[in-house]
């Protein structure tokens, strides 16, 4: 596993991901998409709500990156199951909500983000505790 996430791979596939997710964005501004053609831009923009994790996986990638060994391998571990998963449920989830339905590929994409955020916090923190008082 540990040649797998290697601290600078890690960091180079998110910073690859971020690097997608502005392209989905800005598709018209970088003309992969022509100024009015909707169907092109309505692609773009589910791939960029697929993409939006790798922002805060960008993040914590960055704050890892200086700390121990062992709370960057706790943190990968958990970000390599988490994304994957995370892209899977954006991509099943409906491309738009009807009426009464809150939940569609933006909403999915949001709540992961901002769980995978939530619990990187906490789990780097408590890694980081125990590894102190280890020594």
């Amino acid at each position: 596993m540990d040649k797998v996430g290697t601290k600078k791979r890690v960091m180079i596939v998110t910073a690859i991901g971020v690097m997608l997710l502005l392209f989905g964005i800005f598709s018209e501004e970088v003309r992969l998409c022509q100024a009015n053609d909707y169907l092109c831009s309505k692609r773009f923009d589910e791939i960029a709500q697929m993409l939006l994790i790798f922002l805060p996986t960008l993040f914590f990638s960055l704050i890892t990156y200086k700390m121990r060994a062992g709370v960057f391998n706790a943190w990968r571990n958990f970000a390599i199951v988490w994304v994957p998963a995370s892209i899977f449920l954006v991509a099943i989830s409906p491309s738009s909500s009807a009426p009464f339905q809150i939940i569609d590929k933006e909403f999915v994409a949001i709540v992961f983000s901002l769980f995978f955020s939530f619990i990187s916090l906490i789990l780097i923190a408590y890694k980081s505790f125990s590894l102190r008082k280890r020594g």
